[in-house]
């Protein structure tokens, strides 16, 4: 593949991702709830692998791909560690409090999360489940807080309570999320298999259930890896 294609390709997904954050502002400015810009952006994040096919593995360029995480992660270590402005766009949309240092909990772990998918699992089936396990994560609040009737928990490390119908976002957004994924990826190792998507969705489910506060971003990622290893 040639270089060109994949810089070009490195360049669409920054525009990708800068449209999404865009939207989701002047979206606020129109009253979008900050809990419901944060995960949209989550969710648009998780696919940036749709971009892989721009890329090769033939040659080490393919670590093109991770540009807009690896950007990102530097930008949200900085403005969470240093510039701590509360109206900086990023701690805007993504914070949960409003305040900087959020920056640099969940969001800088989903962007490591990025990093490392991106030129450790390439092209890869696990890849796609880590990534899709995500969107599950995403979907999850968006449920809970709006079809929640159903309480349970709170485990050791959560300060409040989760629903059983955002139990029920988590597993379908992991499994469509990654149905869809492999679909477009084909990077399936034996097929997309419906039972394959169960297991892994029910694991991200139970995952993100008990996850502590702040680190499932961390979590469910790595009981992905685990059971794929």
């Amino acid at each position: 593949m040639l270089a060109q294609t994949q810089f070009l390709g490195a360049m669409l997904t920054v525009v990708y991702v800068k449209v999404i954050i865009a939207a989701c502002t002047v979206a606020r400015g129109f009253g979008l709830p900050v809990d419901i810009s944060r995960k949209i952006i989550h969710i648009g994040a998780c696919t940036f692998i749709l971009f892989w096919p721009w890329f090769d593995d033939s040659n080490n360029l393919y670590i093109l791909n991770i540009t807009v995480p690896l950007v990102y992660t530097i930008q949200l270590a900085y403005k969470g560690l240093i510039l701590k402005d509360p109206n900086d766009e990023d701690v805007r949309n993504m914070s949960r409090s409003g305040k900087p240092i959020d920056l640099c909990k969940g969001p800088l772990m989903f962007t490591c999360v990025m990093c490392y998918v991106g030129p450790f699992c390439f092209n890869r089936e696990v890849g796609v489940a880590i990534m899709g396990a995500l969107v599950g994560d995403g979907v999850a609040p968006l449920f809970g807080s709006r079809f929640g009737r159903h309480w349970f928990g709170p485990f050791p490390g959560q300060s409040s309570r989760k629903s059983i119908e955002g139990s029920l976002g988590v597993f379908l957004g992991t499994v469509a999320g990654t149905g869809v994924m492999l679909s477009f990826l084909q990077v399936a190792d034996n097929g997309i298999e419906l039972l394959n998507l169960v297991k892994l969705g029910g694991l991200v489910t139970v995952v993100e259930a008990i996850s502590p506060d702040e680190i499932d971003n961390l979590l469910i990622p790595l009981a992905v890896r685990l059971v794929y290893w």
